[in-house]
């Protein structure tokens, strides 16, 4: 206000009267000497941008902001705001649209705010058709995956566990002891730099590649679906698929959150998120044991004359 009356007194030669009211910057409202703005909820420093909302929502604004001192301040049209933000938005309404729990489970506080939406945690992250997300019999890092737009995934297993070069068998160092020696046992994270130089081994773990042996696809999602690692899960044991991405052209867009993130996340959410990954991974696995016992029983059946 004391601004205002001091511009005033510039221009007209006299001071304000005490009732006079002054237009606000924005244009659309007045304020005055006796101008409430009811309580302070927060102070906004250097490099705080305010005001978006209204731009986002076509709503009245939520809060009054006041100029505590003199501000040099960057003024953003709405037409510019939007298409700055329209990638975001659209992120935003494809997690609401796929996934209930970030339509049901989002912090509450973000009211609308682009920032503050928990999809904003995920990366977006380029992928080629045919790589290897996980693999079979490895341990992977957290990380919860969400397939974007004409993106989907398969779900693999080597039908013979032999087969799977994660598995430490004939490509086992040269010390293995000898209990070891007809075992299968998951590669730790540590083990390929112990093991004796095999450049096909390494590469068979980061790319997908069967090299002529049987592979079972238990499942297959598209996009908009969402799957993880099991030590996102809060399960440390191996991996149980080999997740290949398959897009139509040569590279597709998926959302990755990994450990850092899953720990930003609101607990009420990724607690609804592991709910329906567990689900999911069940489903997953009753498809395994169900071969596996098909297997079991033509095995186990012989004819005894």
């Amino acid at each position: 206000f004391d601004d205002a009356s001091r511009r005033e007194e510039l221009k007209y030669g006299r001071p304000p009267r005490e009732e006079q009211s002054f237009r606000t910057t924005e244009g659309f409202s007045t304020f005055g000497k006796e101008s409430n703005y009811g309580d302070m909820v927060k102070w906004l420093r250097e490099g705080t941008l305010f005001g978006e909302l209204a731009l986002q929502n076509t709503e009245p604004r939520s809060a009054t902001i006041v100029c505590s001192q003199d501000c040099e301040l960057l003024r953003l049209r709405k037409e510019d705001y939007l298409n700055v933000i329209q990638g975001t938005k659209q992120k935003i309404y494809f997690f609401d649209r796929f996934l209930a729990p970030f339509r049901h489970n989002a912090d509450k506080r973000a009211q609308g705010a682009l920032t503050q939406h928990p999809s904003l945690l995920f990366a977006d992250e380029i992928v080629r058709d045919g790589q290897t997300l996980t693999t079979e019999g490895m341990y992977a890092d957290p990380k919860i995956f969400v397939l974007g737009a004409s993106s989907r995934v398969e779900f693999c297993r080597y039908k013979d566990p032999g087969d799977n070069p994660a598995y430490i068998l004939s490509k086992r160092p040269q010390s293995a002891p000898n209990q070891k020696a007809n075992r299968c046992q998951p590669l730790l994270p540590g083990d390929l730099e112990r093991c004796e130089p095999d450049e096909e081994l390494r590469q068979s773990i980061t790319t997908f590649n069967p090299n002529g042996q049987e592979v079972v696809v238990y499942d297959m999602i598209k996009e908009g679906s969402i799957f993880a690692t099991m030590s996102a899960c809060l399960n440390c044991s191996p991996e149980p698929f080999s997740i290949v991405a398959r897009c139509p052209n040569e590279t597709c867009t998926i959302y990755t959150l990994d450990g850092a993130g899953i720990q930003k996340m609101h607990p009420r959410l990724l607690e609804a998120l592991r709910e329906l990954l567990a689900e999911e991974g069940a489903r997953r696995m009753k498809k395994v044991q169900r071969d596996e016992k098909i297997q079991d029983v033509n095995v186990g059946s012989v004819k005894i004359w």
